[in-house]
């Protein structure tokens, strides 16, 4: 795994190849097909082993402090040396049929799904409104993230992560229940 991280950081997906890979970790081709079908499951498997999207989440208290969470961790990877990786693996996934399926299903189903149980949850807990859309918040959490890899580079920090959560999150919670006409107090 060391050698297809190492030459997807130096290469990239696009020229990354079954050969290079074999040679770089010093074995041969046959070996790498016994364990993986194409390039494109090696390319998962060694982004992955340096973070499951799922795998390394602990879920614990109150599900939208949970959510918050996911997302911070989120940005600390996507910020990070896999962020460039992560970035390439979209550019590539767009051409490459198998790096698209890999990626969608190794990766962003997991996490999604999860985001899925943390708005539900957080929903029956009262967090969020009954009403609203849970993919469409999906795609308001994260989206900001992958636009900012992609296309401005901004960089991405856990303080705007933080007012990104904070803003989407303000617009699906539940009305304050009117309790009443106030008395003016004395």
């Amino acid at each position: 795994m060391e050698a297809t991280k190492a030459l997807l950081q130096e290469v990239g997906f696009a020229r990354l190849t079954v050969d290079s890979i074999a040679e770089r970790s010093g074995v041969g081709k046959g070996t790498i097909y016994r364990w993986w079908n194409n390039r494109a499951d090696v390319a998962m498997d060694a982004l992955l082993e340096e973070r499951d999207p799922v795998g390394w989440f602990v879920d614990d208290g109150p599900a939208i402090e949970s959510l918050r969470r996911q997302l911070r961790i989120a940005t600390e990877f996507l910020g990070g040396p896999n962020g460039a990786v992560v970035a390439g693996l979209l550019g590539d996934a767009q051409h490459d049929p198998q790096m698209a399926h890999a990626f969608r299903q190794r990766f962003l189903r997991p996490l999604f799904e999860l985001t899925r149980r943390l708005l539900a949850e957080a929903t029956e807990e009262g967090d969020i409104r009954a009403d609203v859309d849970h993919d469409l918040l999906i795609d308001m959490l994260t989206g900001p993230l992958y636009f900012r890899l992609l296309v401005t580079g901004e960089p991405l920090s856990a303080a705007a992560t933080q007012q990104l959560v904070d803003t989407a999150l303000r617009g699906a919670r539940p009305e304050p229940r009117n309790l009443g006409p106030r008395t003016p107090t004395q």
